[in-house]
């Protein structure tokens, strides 16, 4: 509210101004409920992404993730709950996704959002993130990829 109020942000020619941020599984399952309370209280809508990266063991250590897949499950319940909750906040996540990765990152990327829920909603977008590093055949592994998700 301070920084709405600093930044003169109801005198601005932009219209329905918005508050991003950018968190962690650990920083979300740590966060009070007050927090969530006071942001929803914002003259403002805040989107939250949290860059779970996979649910599947193999892949968080291969990316080098510190974070355990008991984790990503918690967070990714947690984000499902504030989505619900809070009129004025968004939460959305972000997973990897290549061709390189382990069969079992697929399995359960569908396992953990196909469970999430066959209700509808307009808020908890979950983001997938290309890892596709090879410059010289970057546009094939792109089709592959694209092939890979459909």
């Amino acid at each position: 509210m301070k920084a709405y109020q600093l930044l003169e942000f109801e005198r601005s020619y932009m219209k329905n101004p918005r508050l991003f941020l950018f968190g962690s599984a650990d920083s979300l399952l740590a966060s009070e409920e007050t927090l969530f309370e006071s942001l929803n209280q914002l003259p403002y809508h805040t989107y939250i992404n949290v860059g779970l990266e996979s649910a599947d063991p193999k892949t968080l250590a291969l990316l080098k993730k510190p974070l355990s897949v008991q984790k990503v499950n918690e967070a990714f319940l947690r984000i499902k709950e504030i989505n619900r909750a809070y009129e004025q906040i968004d939460v959305t996540v972000n997973f990897v996704w290549s061709i390189n990765l382990p069969e079992s990152h697929f399995s359960s990327l569908l396992d953990l959002t196909g469970k999430s829920s066959n209700v509808f909603r307009s808020k908890g977008g979950v983001y997938l993130s290309p890892l596709v590093r090879e410059q010289t055949k970057r546009q094939e592994r792109k089709r592959d990829l694209v092939r890979r998700f459909n």
